[in-house]
């Protein structure tokens, strides 16, 4: 088992047909829109609003439940794993719930932290992000 699986941790994958998140929120599509880890926190915060935790206190709730990790991987078309880094504002979101996150960097190479501590790489812009000028 490797050392980034750990209990109570959230996951979200990426696949050239889907992309799944698991926490008990389900499996989740991935569309141009919307990253898996957008998606994942999305459902959990749609469960929050529909057990009545008060908007002030989803953050915390959803950490409680969900716990404080986020495990992100993306699959190549030949099953290989592929650098994984959160896109722009990913990041934001997962600064927003302060999780921590593993992330593929570099093939071989995982980053385990919050993406807020020096040393966490660099977000990288979706090419509709580049677009819209959105900065790292």
């Amino acid at each position: 088992m490797h050392p980034q699986f750990r209990s109570k941790v959230m996951f979200a994958c990426f696949t050239a047909e889907t992309s799944f998140s698991f926490a008990s929120a389900g499996d989740h599509t991935d569309t141009p829109s919307c990253c898996a880890e957008r998606n994942l926190l999305a459902a959990w915060v749609a469960r929050a609003s529909r057990a009545g935790v008060p908007r002030h206190q989803v953050v915390h709730w959803v950490r409680r439940k969900a716990g404080g990790s986020i495990t992100v991987w993306r699959h190549l078309a030949d099953g290989s794993l592929g650098v994984s880094v959160p896109c722009v504002v990913c990041k934001a979101a997962l600064a927003r719930f302060d999780l921590r996150v593993t992330c593929m960097v570099a093939p071989g190479q995982w980053y385990c932290g919050r993406l807020t501590e020096p040393g966490a790489p660099t977000a990288k812009a979706t090419s509709a992000q580049r677009r819209f000028k959105f900065k790292s």
